[in-house]
């Protein structure tokens, strides 16, 4: 099975036929995708797709549960990209002109909707590669491909800086959790153990726990006869 692979250096993709051994990339089949549930394509999932489609609710529909699509490896590639960018602090111009980039070259190999899609050719290729047409307007209309990209800066910004290596740079945030944990690990033996309550024996040799704590009842005062 393919897999697109996003590169931080030039926030360039590629399609490579097998799994790669470090980065991030994702598999072209979007059940596979899902399966995995990365921490990047949680945050286009999650953080941006809902928060966009809550956007365009009325009061009553946002008052309600509901189960969206999920998105195709496409789109959580673009979203891949625009966090990378931010994240490296880049101009949010050359940002959207990395993932439009990324969008055309994708679309050139058929694993993204073209800005036709009522040809048959593209109807074959978006059947082969499991394309969502739920989201085609993300990548053939402008309005909604920058709503997508404001989308995506906003789940950004609500994040923090450990969240954010999460999603792009899973070698530097293991690394970080490493250290992390040898930071504030702590042996058991060091830890106190917890007092034992103190035990009397009862009658008829059984065991009863002793109460530590006075009783609150008064003593009943004896009536004279």
């Amino acid at each position: 099975m393919p897999f697109i692979q996003i590169h931080p250096q030039t926030l360039d993709v590629s399609v490579t036929p097998r799994k790669p051994t470090a980065g991030v990339y994702l598999p072209t089949s979007r059940g596979q995708l899902y399966m995995e549930l990365s921490p990047l394509y949680q945050r286009v999932y999650f953080g941006t797709i809902y928060s966009l489609a809550y956007e365009r609710m009325s009061p009553e529909g946002r008052r309600k549960k509901h189960s969206l699509t999920h998105p195709d490896p496409w789109l959580v590639a673009l979203g891949g990209i625009i966090w990378e960018g931010l994240l490296q602090g880049m101009s949010w111009d050359l940002v959207k002109a990395a993932a439009r980039a990324a969008l055309a070259k994708l679309q050139a190999q058929g694993l993204a909707p073209q800005a036709n899609p009522a040809s048959s050719e593209i109807r074959s290729t978006a059947s082969k590669t499991e394309i969502g047409f739920t989201y085609t307007t993300f990548a053939t209309d402008g309005d909604e491909q920058e709503r997508f990209f404001l989308g995506v800066k906003r789940s950004f910004e609500r994040t923090n800086e450990i969240q954010r290596i999460e999603a792009t740079r899973p070698e530097e945030y293991e690394r970080l959790r490493q250290e992390y944990l040898r930071t504030h690990h702590t042996s058991a033996e060091s830890l106190p153990k917890p007092k034992k309550r103190p035990r009397i024996e009862g009658r008829r040799g059984t065991t009863i726990k002793k109460r530590t704590t006075k009783s609150t009842r008064r003593p009943s005062k004896k009536r004279g006869k």
